[in-house]
C-alpha cells in the first residue's frame, strides 16, 4: 500500500492507496507537496484503485456530481469516482483505474489520486474558514499575486500560458488564504498548463473577472455584482449549510479587495494589461 502526506493551501491530507498505483506519474505532479511524517494531518483519504474499466456510477453523467449529505458527512458521486467524506476530515474514495485517460491536451495529470485530493482539500479548507480553493489561474511577482476569475471557456488557460512561467500559479485552482494578510497559493491542481508549480505565498492585490468583451480594458466590477462573480468560481460551497456559511464570511472579508474586470488583447500581449491591473488595483 502507498502512503504519504501532501501539504497543499496550509492543510495536511494523508493519502493511503489500496490497489495498483503510478507512485511516479503522482509525484510528477504532488512530489513538490509531500511533507512525509506529518503526525496529525488536517484530513485523511483512502483510496481504493479499481481495475481498470470498471464503472462505478453509471446513473451519473459526467461531468455532473451528484452530493448526498448526512450529519456524519458527505458522499459525492459521478462517472469513475465515488467519494464520501466525513466531518472529521476522514475520507475514503473508488475511482476507475489504474490509468486514468487523459484528455489529448493534457498528457500528465497526477493519476487517479488527484480528483478526490482537489474535492476533499475544496471541503476541508472551506471548512476551516481559513480560505478556499477558486476556480481561477493566477498570477504573482514583486508587485504582489493576481487571482484571475472566469468560468470554463473564459480564458484562464489562455493567459497562464502567455505569462511568464515562474510567475504562474496555477491555471485551474488557485488556493485563497485569509490570512492576515489575504494570500494567495499556488496548488498542484492544474489544467493544460500540466507542470508543477512549487508551494509559495503571494500578497493578494487584486482579483480580475476574465470578460473578452473588454479586451485590453481593465474596470470595476459594480458593487451590487461582487459577491455574484466571486461565488460563481467556488466550488461545492452549496452543497452544505456550513459551507454555505463559511462562503459568506469569505466574501464578506473580501469587500476591500479591488476586484476588476476585462481581457489583455492578443495584439498588445498580456504583460502591458498586467501593468494596468496593479495601476487600477493602486488606484483603489
Amino acid at each position: 500500500m502507498f502512503s504519504t502526506t501532501v501539504a497543499v493551501a496550509g492543510l495536511s491530507v494523508r493519502l493511503r492507496v489500496r490497489g495498483p498505483f503510478d507512485v511516479a506519474r503522482f509525484r510528477h505532479r504532488f512530489g513538490p507537496y509531500e511533507v512525509p511524517g506529518v503526525p496529525a494531518p488536517d484530513g485523511e483519504l483512502l483510496l481504493y484503485v479499481e481495475p481498470q474499466g470498471k464503472i462505478l456510477t453509471t446513473e451519473v453523467p459526467y461531468p455532473g456530481v451528484r452530493c448526498y449529505r448526512t450529519d456524519q458527512g458527505f458522499k459525492m458521486l459521478r462517472e469513475g469516482l465515488a467519494l464520501w467524506v466525513g466531518v472529521d476530515g476522514r475520507a475514503e474514495a473508488h475511482v476507475r483505474g489504474p490509468e486514468k485517460i487523459p484528455p489529448l491536451s493534457h498528457e500528465e495529470d497526477g493519476g487517479p489520486a488527484e480528483t478526490p485530493l482537489r474535492l476533499l482539500v475544496s471541503l476541508l479548507l472551506l471548512r476551516s474558514g481559513r480560505g478556499a480553493l477558486f476556480h481561477a489561474s493566477g498570477y504573482a511577482e514583486e508587485r504582489g499575486g493576481l487571482l484571475f476569475l472566469g468560468l470554463s471557456g473564459a480564458g484562464k488557460t489562455t493567459l497562464a500560458l502567455r505569462l511568464p512561467g515562474g510567475g504562474v500559479l496555477s491555471d485551474d485552482q488557485v488556493a485563497l488564504l485569509l490570512g492576515p494578510p489575504i494570500a494567495l497559493q499556488p496548488t498542484p491542481f492544474v489544467g493544460v498548463l500540466g507542470r508543477t508549480i512549487p508551494p509559495r505565498d503571494a500578497p493578494l492585490r487584486a482579483i480580475v473577472r476574465l470578460d473578452e468583451e473588454r479586451q485590453g480594458r481593465i474596470t470595476p466590477v459594480p458593487p451590487r455584482e461582487r459577491s455574484a462573480v466571486l461565488l460563481a468560481c467556488l466550488p461545492l460551497y452549496a452543497q452544505d449549510p456550513l459551507l454555505a456559511a463559511r462562503a459568506l464570511r469569505l466574501i464578506d472579508a473580501l469587500q476591500q479587495a479591488p476586484l476588476l474586470r476585462g481581457s489583455f488583447s492578443a495584439a498588445e500581449g498580456p504583460l502591458p494589461w498586467i501593468d494596468r491591473v496593479f495601476r487600477a488595483a493602486s488606484a483603489g
